[in-house]
């Protein structure tokens, strides 16, 4: 497998990847544009040939090849290598630990058959398709969603893939059939709209079933399977991941019929998580393809909650968040039904900051002239980050639960308050990226630790300095010396040959690749004469810290005077 990734870096150009959707000028060393991954209005996106990089000045992003793919086209690595494999002409001949090609061709073929048995029983049963017409489940909305309906027979889908000569036993495990005690088996959906569910690359995995009337339980879902893990996966991504790539935010809602409801009225961007909880994993999934998701939960008490733990999911993973404050009782489904795309429109307009949303939640859960109330109010404004939406929010519910104070010392009270709760402790959930995330700050190295990691990324130099890597008496900034380690843990014999965007890859920390490729973009002309400067300044360095530790160790004349004998003839060349 790295011979292979090796292979495609050598053979695809990071400049003529990039530029298919970037406009690049050449500035320099470094090919610029304006950066595709945010709103940029002056070009901060960099790219360069020489280490196989781009980077983002503005918004961070950062990466090589592989990276990019992902980042632009929204896929995992393993599509990625797929792409550009194709596009190199690399033949991947190992795919690690993946089922035999047999095993997951005949897994795809069960899914598929599965989903067609359910769409054609859908087209011959009248009262499902009676009920998907009560729901607003157009011909054209089923066909686009795949929408079908189990029968109440015992063995209906079992027999058809048995017949078909499909492995019940694969298809057990894809929990679309099971096993009696007898051995025998039976068809695990019954009697219910089925929802076909796939993947973020549009693979159908799993499955959810929607009882037609009032029974319950009201949905089964299919359990982890080999292809499916339910804390993964988003219904719905795949559909939105076009919407998405053009910038839109993502709208979080809870079931299918949501998803659906929001897509027939325009909101194209929207999403499910399967009706449970929202996952870390779903978060990070979601961080993928947008940098913004609006929650439109259920207007419950559970969709309350689902909703203000939904906020702390999303902004750990780095994602701005709004929410959306449904009436009780009303749904994203049941909102469109009622008043339309306009009436879906207006709720996405008036989502509010999660900081509000948990000020509402207390005002509803709380009486105000509970001794619970203002405590509550103040935990909730200390957990945010931004000091002007705590005090206006301070002055809103001064105003509105303190109109016998003076307004001034009502607001000052209310801060000091949360003032104090925040003193002696961080802050409990942030609105994560409520600005563009920023660049982590440069490692503080010296000018010539910077000059010899330069020389170490320009091929002529690199045997040169890579012996003064070798030296570690030399380093002396923390940074540059786990800079200087990283280097050699992936080079521990000999440096290496050939372009950076060859062998960076091998420096297995992303912030010292970075940090690499950085050097590596100066404008500086590094040549011999430079290269010897900056090691003559080290040495120069290094003996003066010695002679310094042996001042303040009090160490005999005699090897002081020797140190300085030898720092003397240290000649650092003119310039």
């Amino acid at each position: 497998m790295a011979d292979e990734r090796d292979e495609i870096r050598h053979r695809v150009n990071i400049v003529d990847l990039v530029g298919q959707r970037v406009s690049l000028k050449k500035r320099g060393k470094r090919w610029e544009g304006l950066c595709p991954f945010h709103d940029d209005k002056h070009p901060s996106f960099t790219v360069s040939e020489d280490t196989g990089t781009y980077r983002c000045w503005a918004c961070g992003a950062w990466g090589d090849i592989f990276d990019w793919v992902m980042k632009a086209q929204n896929v995992d690595f393993a599509e990625a290598l797929a792409l550009l494999a194709q596009q190199a002409g690399v033949e991947l001949r190992s795919r690690g630990q993946k089922k035999p090609p047999g095993e997951r061709e005949t897994q795809d073929r069960i899914m598929a058959e599965a989903v067609a048995y359910f769409k054609e029983n859908l087209s011959r049963h009248r009262p499902a398709l009676d009920y998907c017409a009560s729901r607003g489940l157009t011909q054209k909305v089923l066909e686009a969603w795949d929408i079908g309906f189990a029968p109440a027979v015992d063995a209906g889908l079992a027999e058809r893939l048995a017949a078909k000569k499909l492995g019940l036993p694969l298809a057990k495990d894809l929990y679309v059939v099971a096993q009696d005690g007898t051995g025998g088996y039976f068809d695990r959906f019954k009697g219910r709209l089925m929802f076909p569910i796939r993947d973020e690359r549009g693979k159908w995995v799993a499955f959810g079933g929607r009882i037609l009337g009032d029974g319950q339980p009201k949905y089964i879902n299919s359990g982890d399977t080999p292809l499916f893990k339910k804390k993964r996966v988003l219904y719905g991504l795949f559909q939105a991941r076009d919407a998405l790539s053009q910038g839109k935010p993502a709208v979080l809602v809870e079931g299918y019929l949501d998803v659906i409801a929001c897509h027939v009225a325009g909101v194209d961007s929207a999403v499910a998580s399967l009706g449970t909880a929202l996952t870390e994993d779903q978060a990070k999934l979601l961080r993928r393809f947008t940098e913004e998701v609006v929650i439109l939960y259920d207007g419950d008490e559970a969709g309350l909650k689902a909703a203000e733990s939904g906020c702390a999911v999303l902004a750990e993973a780095g994602l701005r968040v709004s929410v959306c404050d449904l009436p009780p009782g009303q749904d994203p489904d049941s909102l469109v039904k009622a008043r339309g795309p306009t009436g879906l429109d207006e709720a996405l307009a008036a989502a509010v900051e999660p900081i509000v949303f948990r000020v509402s939640l207390v005002e509803r859960r709380v009486h105000p002239d509970s001794q619970e109330f203002w405590p509550s109010i103040y935990r909730v404004l200390a957990t945010s980050d931004n000091p002007s939406l705590v005090e206006r929010m301070a002055t809103i519910l001064a105003g509105k639960y303190l109109p016998h104070q003076s307004s001034t010392q009502a607001v000052s009270t209310l801060l000091n308050e949360v003032r104090r709760l925040r003193s002696g402790k961080k802050p409990v959930q942030r609105q994560a990226a409520s600005t563009k995330p920023t660049l982590p700050k440069q490692p503080s190295m010296s000018q010539a630790e910077i000059g010899v990691l330069h020389a170490f990324v320009e091929e002529p130099l690199r045997e040169r300095a890579y012996s003064s890597l070798k030296r570690e008496s030399l380093w002396f900034s923390a940074a540059a010396q786990e800079c200087r380690a990283a280097i050699l843990d992936a080079f521990p014999e000999r440096p290496p040959s050939g372009p950076p965007r060859e062998w960076m890859h091998a420096i297995e920390s992303d912030d010292h690749r970075r940090a690499l490729t950085d050097i590596a973009a100066r404008e500086e002309t590094v040549n011999e004469r430079y290269l010897d400067g900056c090691v003559a300044k080290l040495e120069t360095q290094a003996e003066q810290r010695r002679i310094d530790e042996l001042k303040s160790g009090q160490e005999g004349d005699e090897r002081l005077q020797a140190i300085m004998e030898k720092l003397a003839s240290i000649k650092t060349p003119r310039e």
